[in-house]
């Protein structure tokens, strides 16, 4: 009785796979609203269907997501008063965003994103000498948003949604070898040619900057700045720099035919000159063009779901503001 009751035991799944069994239930459940956003126009090719099921299962659910949204369009109207852009766009844009840097933490936009990148091969890049994810994380945050970490002397540069870096083999310097920038719109305008112009000059800028500064800690970057024990920060020459733009999975642009995508027209359109400087960089091979696991209509519906939530939240916020002020 004793050797079965022991057979019985080492038979029934650990607390480890219990709750792994949990947290993929949960993350299943969690997913279901955004497949069913998208399924009148969801793609029928399975195996983006696939893909596009992990990456969604990432994201936090409608609610909460929502209020992500929310408090972005909020700071992108604070950051650029001037931009008349409509909300939804802007909402779009940020979900975007979202879902790319979801897709390159599971499949790394840098290979050909077919395979899910698993526990095990996040080990193995740490023996290949690439940097540790979350440090990975803090720096694409310093260099997407500088002002996070308080530094409003490199707030004004552009940089990018996604960064690439390795370590080397004692973890003394870290190196940016490549970048990426999503975009959701239809067409790729004067703005897109000059952030990718000007990515790597920007990014040395800040690499220089930060290598420089005895304050690093007190701005929440710990393994930074001046010291023996800190890390350097470095950036590939622009020759082994990788720039990956990366684009809705519909959008009508290639290496062969860039110019399909270009805005020619109308507000923020390129020049003739900077169209044929954008199209070389692309031909070039010095501008990566990567299609996302969405396509513009499943962005849409995506993000029309939430803008109904952020639109719901903001008029109770109105009205609780206007109760307020009779009150008073």
């Amino acid at each position: 009785m004793y050797i079965e009751l022991m057979t019985d035991q080492s038979e029934r799944p650990s607390y480890y796979e219990q709750n792994q069994s949990r947290i993929e239930k949960a993350k299943e459940k969690r997913s279901r609203p955004y497949i069913e956003s998208i399924a009148e126009v969801r793609t029928k090719d399975e195996v983006i269907q696939k893909k596009q099921l992990e990456i969604l299962k990432e994201m936090p659910d409608y609610k909460n997501l929502s209020r992500l949204l929310k408090a972005g369009l909020k700071a992108n109207r604070v950051e650029n008063p001037g931009n008349d852009l409509p909300d939804k766009l802007i909402i779009q844009g940020i979900l975007f965003e979202e879902l790319v840097k979801i897709e390159n933490g599971l499949y790394d936009l840098s290979t050909d994103g077919s395979v899910l990148k698993q526990a095990q091969e996040k080990f193995d890049d740490l023996e290949k000498g690439k940097t540790e994810a979350g440090l990975d994380e803090q720096l694409t945050t310093l260099f997407h948003n500088p002002d996070r970490f308080n530094y409003s002397e490199i707030s004004h540069l552009r940089n990018p949604d996604l960064s690439f870096v390795e370590t080397d083999a004692d973890g003394k310097t870290l190196t940016v070898v490549g970048v990426g920038e999503a975009k959701s719109s239809l067409k790729l305008d004067e703005r897109c040619l000059l952030q990718f112009k000007y990515f790597h000059r920007n990014l040395d800028k800040v690499a220089n900057f930060i290598n420089s500064r005895s304050d690093c800690e007190e701005h929440g970057l710990n393994h930074f700045g001046t010291g023996e024990d800190k890390t350097f920060l470095n950036v590939n020459s622009e020759e082994n720099f990788d720039q990956y733009l990366i684009v809705t999975s519909d959008m009508k642009i290639d290496k062969e035919n860039p110019r399909s995508g270009f805005k020619m027209v109308g507000e923020g359109a390129l020049s003739e000159q900077n169209a044929q400087i954008f199209e070389k960089m692309i031909k070039e091979g010095k501008i990566i063009i990567k299609k996302s696991s969405f396509s513009h209509q499943e962005l849409e519906q995506l993000a029309a779901k939430a803008e109904q939530i952020i639109a719901h939240d903001m008029r109770i916020e109105m009205q609780e503001y206007l109760a307020e002020q009779e009150a008073v």
